[in-house]
């Protein structure tokens, strides 16, 4: 299988936001139920002809083709069924009443075209391995298919333009004038813009004939492309806040508002009509029925109650049934009613309806009040001019912070309920809201996860602050000053005896690139490993299971083991003082077994042996302790608690300058390379760090960010698709005594139901991706269920979300 390398650009990351909004719309059009449900649909199809071009450019552009080989030979253009599904969209939306025939099925007949040259592409792709777009017939076809779809989309806007014009000859000016014409402006403006975009091909096809003779690039056409998708996904997203996209007929009447003064009069009329003709013992009372007897409309006597009298329809009639209770309990003719009795009497018809109006009016349960009447009198004698106490208000009859609290109790509950309603009722919307939201927190956990297992590098070593590696750089005249990590081993010499400061140095050869053999009776493994210096455990304190840092490599026959290699050479047997036979050549004494070296490690090895043996056993390297220009190893120091590099670097930049006259040419100099930039910070240009892997790091930290941006996106555009809806909702709320205070808790409260099963959909998403993930970027990612910060990050990541 081929690595695959990443290649993005800023245009890659604006068409994965255009892609992904523009499947939601997709969706949206598609299912939700509307009145103009079939113009919709084929709107949604229009709009996936344009996402499915957009994916074969991203496709393209980000080289997908080098690890899926075959994806080009998926169906993605459709570019000759574009302009009749406009078409058919403008249509549906001048004349409803068209009934889609078989014969119009002929208008699509151009696309067999398109997926019969599909088809030889993928033949002749078969045959050569290329790609379809870099075959032979697409460099034939392509031409020839542009200016096909060029001429179709053209022709049938031309036709939508004209159908249009032929919907508003037909209509006849009414009372309101020519209003009517502004029903379908947005449409008209809208495909203007389209259509203006898309006869920019004209010039792009005569730049690329005439100047770039057929070889322009294709990322020269990324603006237009864009421009094209950005402005359809507008039209998709016009068409479907629109209530009913047909144009009505007649409009409907609206009342003219009342002035203020006059509306203080039908306050005052109100109230006084209501008192006499005690409507409000009328238990079935709403509303609606109110307004009817009133000869009012219900949005006229709303008005009234709410602007003038500052209440709801309910507490306003509910005050005149809790007067006519009071009244009606200080009456001795009703001792023989219950107080039940007296509130489905006044107009009640539920229990607790009553009860909790009562407490809201009185401070006091009916029962209280009652007996509070029995023995002292009555001293509260309300009428329908009294100010009523505040909703939460209980006076001396419980504490108060009790009642708050079962009140508040309740009423997260109430909302929770409802909240949970909605999101089963409204199931479309749901879903795509949830596994939008789910797909784009689950990528940037992903993409979270590994750029902090990126940062974690070489930090799990107690004192890698401390840590470097010696590195060098060298100076010449054609190639200017480059950076190399193989120093000679006389420089370890001078290093440990002659720089203080310095408390460790461990020379080594190439630690993790060098296979030897291992045997151990008839078991063999050719495993990563390397050659050390004694000190090397003292620098990098990776934990022993067995043995300890300071013996470990002394002896020159010694061999220290990871715990993996020890079980696969001695099963559960100890393996200390155990030989094994290391090149088949000589047999090494194991002396160590340390942990296994983490995957967030630069150095990996299974192995490690004295350096001592490699001298011993290797003439070169023995020759090489004596000759500054062999410069084929590697080193690594531990500076002193409290020294830093600033201080040291000083004192070895000319070690090798000034005892190497062969090295002088070169213009040596000693530089560190502290071990926490090893993994991210690994490229030099002119003996300095200018970056590295880190790049990649921070580029997928955008690319996560924008991904999360553009889910969030789509959430609000689907909650802003609701709103005609929940705005019905919300007056309504208003209408019976919800407080601005009380919306937002609901709302806020179904943001957070839906952020929270995203957020588990997303664990759970990221759960089943890690190991295909893990494989293509060879990192250990993995999911911190017991890291407290984990949670605590993933709370405010949630919370900063909704």
């Amino acid at each position: 299988m081929n690595t695959y390398t990443f290649h993005t650009n800023i245009y890659d990351l604006v068409f994965l936001g255009v892609i992904f909004i523009g499947l939601t719309f997709t969706l949206l059009l598609w299912c939700t139920k509307r009145i103009n449900l079939a113009a919709n649909r084929f709107l949604g199809l229009a709009l996936a002809t344009i996402v499915l071009w957009i994916v074969r450019v991203l496709g393209i552009d980000i080289r997908l083709g080098t690890y899926l080989p075959h994806w080009s030979w998926l169906p993605l253009q459709f570019s000759l069924t574009l302009g009749p599904l406009i078409f058919f969209y403008v249509l549906k939306i001048t004349r409803p009443e068209y009934k889609f025939r078989p014969k119009d099925l002929l208008h699509f007949s151009p696309l067999l075209l398109e997926q019969g040259v599909l088809v030889f592409q993928v033949k002749e792709s078969i045959k050569t391995g290329a790609a379809t777009y870099n075959t032979l017939t697409f460099q034939q076809m392509s031409p020839v298919l542009h200016l096909a779809a060029f001429i179709s989309v053209s022709t049938y806007l031309y036709w939508s333009f004209r159908l249009i014009e032929g919907f508003y000859q037909q209509l006849k000016f009414n009372h309101v004038r020519d209003r009517y014409r502004y029903e379908l402006r947005w449409l008209y403006r809208l495909l203007t813009g389209f259509a203006l975009l898309w006869l920019l091909w004209i010039p792009y096809a005569a730049a690329d004939y005439f100047y770039y003779h057929g070889q322009m690039d294709i990322q020269t056409c990324y603006p237009l492309y864009l421009l094209l998708a950005i402005i359809f996904i507008r039209i998709a997203i016009v068409s479907f806040l629109r209530l009913d996209a047909r144009v009505p007929v007649h409009a409907p009447f609206v009342s003219r508002p009342l002035p203020p003064v006059e509306l203080k009069q039908k306050g005052t009329w109100l109230k006084k009509v209501v008192k006499e003709t005690r409507y409000y013992e009328d238990p079935e009372l709403s509303l609606g029925s109110l307004a009817e007897k009133l000869d009012l409309t219900p949005h006229e006597l709303s008005r009234i109650i709410n602007t003038v009298l500052k209440k709801s329809f309910n507490d306003f009639v509910n005050e005149y049934r809790i007067a006519e209770v009071i009244r009606k309990m200080q009456n001795p003719v009703y001792d023989r009613l219950t107080l039940l009795g007296i509130a489905f009497d006044s107009g009640f018809n539920s229990k607790t309806t009553f009860s909790r109006a009562f407490r809201r009016m009185t401070g006091k349960t009916p029962g209280e009040y009652s007996s509070d009447l029995k023995k002292e009198g009555s001293s509260y004698n309300l009428t329908p001019h009294s100010r009523p106490a505040a909703i939460i208000s209980c006076h001396e009859v419980t504490p108060k912070w009790s009642y708050e609290k079962l009140t508040r109790n309740f009423m997260f509950r109430n909302y929770l309920k409802i909240a949970w309603r909605n999101t089963l009722h409204n199931k479309v919307y749901s879903m795509l809201n949830i596994l939008g939201l789910a797909a784009g927190m689950a990528v940037a956990l992903l993409i979270g996860l590994w750029v902090t297992n990126q940062y974690s590098y070489d930090r799990f070593l107690p004192g890698y602050k401390q840590l470097y590696q010696v590195e060098m750089n060298l100076t010449s005249q054609h190639n200017g000053t480059s950076t190399q990590t193989s120093i000679a081993l006389p420089l370890t010499d001078v290093l440990k005896k002659e720089i203080p400061g310095i408390q460790y140095v461990a020379e080594a050869d190439d630690i993790g690139h060098m296979n030897h053999g291992l045997w151990v009776g008839d078991k063999k493994l050719y495993m990563e490993g390397g050659a050390a210096g004694p000190e090397f455990f003292k620098i990098f304190q990776y934990p022993f299971i067995k043995g300890n840092a300071n013996s470990a490599l002394k002896d020159l026959y010694s061999i220290v083991l990871t715990e993996s290699t020890a079980k696969a050479l001695f099963g559960n047997a100890d393996p200390m003082g155990k030989n094994v036979r290391f090149d088949n050549s000589q047999n090494m004494t194991v002396t160590g077994v340390i942990r296994d070296v983490p995957a967030n490690a630069t150095l990996q090895f299974n192995y490690l042996v004295p350096f001592a043996y490699s001298e011993a056993t290797q003439g070169w390297i023995k020759d090489g302790r004596t000759k500054w220009t062999y410069n084929s190893f590697s080193a690594y120091v531990a500076l002193e608690p409290g020294v830093t590099y600033e201080q040291i670097a000083p004192k070895i930049r000319d070690i090798v300058n000034k005892r190497s006259p062969e090295m002088r040419s070169l213009k040596p100099e000693v530089i560190l390379h502290p071990l926490k930039d090893w993994h991210l910070y690994n490229e030099f240009k002119n003996g300095k760090v200018v970056g590295g892997f880190v790049e990649y790091v921070r580029l997928f930290s955008i690319i996560g960010m924008l991904v999360l941006a553009i889910a969030c996106i789509n959430f609000m555009n689907l909650s802003t698709a609701r709103s005609e809806k929940r705005a019905r909702e919300v007056g309504v709320r208003k209408a019976i005594g919800s407080a601005r205070i009380d919306l937002v808790y609901q709302f806020l409260l179904e943001s957070v139901l839906i952020t929270f099963i995203s957020f588990l959909l997303g664990l759970l998403l990221v759960q089943l991706a890690l190991p295909a993930f893990n494989t293509l970027t060879r990192a250990d990612v993995h999911i911190p269920y017991g890291n407290i910060g984990f949670w605590g990050i993933m709370i405010v990541f949630v919370c900063l979300l909704v």
